[in-house]
């Protein structure tokens, strides 16, 4: 983190590392909380208007907002990766099948759980 935004939040009696200790009891990441620290800096300084008292809570709020889009992000790649591992699933049954049964399903159009089977 920059200097200048340390020394911003030292000037208005809240050091970021006290920040991260408070953050933490409320499961927020120090990488959150820094990475909320310089966005709230810098809406400041782009001429939002926040009390004095109210900087630590939008620290928190911001920090809150990033965790939660990453957890979406996590959920979202678990998703993908279940839906991988269906695909492959159903392709290994096919491989496992005895080629009777395979026979079986082509005659009566339940072709291969390929997407590009043979039709």
């Amino acid at each position: 983190m920059k200097q200048e935004i340390l020394d911003f939040y030292a000037e208005r009696n809240i050091p970021v590392h006290k920040m991260i200790i408070v953050g933490a009891k409320q499961s927020l990441t120090p990488e959150s909380i820094a990475e909320a620290a310089k966005i709230v800096y810098d809406e400041i300084q782009n001429g939002l208007e926040i009390k004095q008292i109210r900087i630590a809570w939008r620290v928190y709020a911001t920090a809150k907002q990033l965790v939660i889009k990453q957890e979406v992000k996590k959920e979202d790649t678990i998703s993908e990766t279940y839906q991988i591992v269906k695909e492959l699933k159903a392709m290994l049954e096919w491989h496992m099948m005895p080629w009777y049964k395979k026979m079986w399903r082509w005659i009566n159009g339940n072709r291969s759980p390929y997407k590009s089977s043979h039709r």
